[in-house]
């Protein structure tokens, strides 16, 4: 058995579905089954039952699963102890290291925080930093020379339509960090508000409000194109966009329950689309850029997680 064969059996473990753990893990759900079919063919245990409502841990699965959930704790926190320990013997380290970030990250504030760490830890490397949102990205990562994208780290918002064919390149390594939820962000006095949820064509009989950013807007439209043209009341990057048009309805992430802000609610909405977060560097990746990547996950996920 490998590493990758008991993330892959625990992600299934928690999901209870090839599909979407294939989804969270960028990879088919195809791939997903014959790993999980060869981690119990050489562990000579049954660890699923496969039922038309998904896959069921038995009780060695759920056995199984205690001792996979530490051994791959314990994986990690090696492989980062490693990279730490690389990072510090190569000495006064100097260079620079191009960092991309998505829109949509970018307004959750998760930039400060990632720059001031990978600027504590590595004093003698120029960091560039650019705005790029998810769509773009995948052109211009597949522009990048070898030697440039050994100096590229890149943080990506990517739609769960989108996955499948997304950075699928084996020059890529892509490293899951979490998923979240579009939501309805509306004012505390919207009748929304009051909702457990809503449904699509509820949010289309709306007017809508859209940060400035294409995938947000290309999310909207895979919500909401069946119910026809869309009312726009308004685009652009004003980040309080509620506080402005107390009458209309934002699609945004579902980071976490205290997101919204005061004055504003988050809804849930019916039959959402949920959105992965990623972090895509090299095949093979240097010690530094493999250090920056643990940075953004670990920073990232700290201030995404729901």
């Amino acid at each position: 058995m490998n590493i990758n064969q008991i993330e892959h059996f625990i992600d299934v473990a928690q999901t209870c579905s090839l599909n979407k753990s294939a989804a969270n893990l960028f990879i088919s759900p195809q791939g997903l089954s014959s790993s999980i079919n060869r981690l119990e063919s050489e562990c000579g245990l049954t660890l699923f039952v496969r039922t038309n409502h998904g896959m069921v841990l038995t009780d060695e699965g759920r056995r199984f699963l205690s001792l996979a959930r530490g051994f791959y704790g314990d994986y990690l926190r090696f492989e980062r102890s490693v990279t730490k320990l690389a990072v510090e013997g190569s000495g006064q380290l100097e260079g620079s290291i191009n960092l991309t970030i998505p829109p949509v990250l970018a307004i959750a504030d998760a930039l400060p925080a990632v720059m001031s760490r990978l600027s504590d830890n590595l004093p003698g490397i120029r960091f560039s930093v650019a705005e790029m949102n998810s769509l773009d990205l995948v052109a211009f990562a597949e522009g990048l020379d070898s030697d440039e994208l050994s100096r590229t780290v890149m943080l990506a918002s990517v739609p769960e339509y989108r996955v499948s064919s997304y950075l699928t390149d084996k020059r890529f390594r892509l490293i899951p960090i979490l998923e979240f939820p579009m939501v309805a962000r509306v004012a505390a006095d919207h009748p929304f508000a009051s909702k457990d949820s809503v449904s699509r064509a509820e949010i289309a009989a709306q007017r809508l409000l859209c940060f400035n950013e294409p995938i947000i807007e290309e999310i909207m439209h895979h919500l909401l194109d069946e119910y026809g043209e869309l009312d726009f009341a308004f685009k652009g990057s004003v980040r309080d966009l509620t506080g402005r048009f107390p009458d209309a309805v934002t699609i945004v992430g579902g980071f976490a329950p205290n997101r919204a802000g005061i004055g504003s609610v988050d809804v849930p909405i019916r039959d959402t689309v949920f959105v992965h977060v990623v972090v895509a560097t090299g095949s093979s990746p240097s010690p530094v850029v493999r250090y920056c990547a643990d940075c953004l996950v670990d920073v990232t996920r700290k201030m995404l997680s729901v």
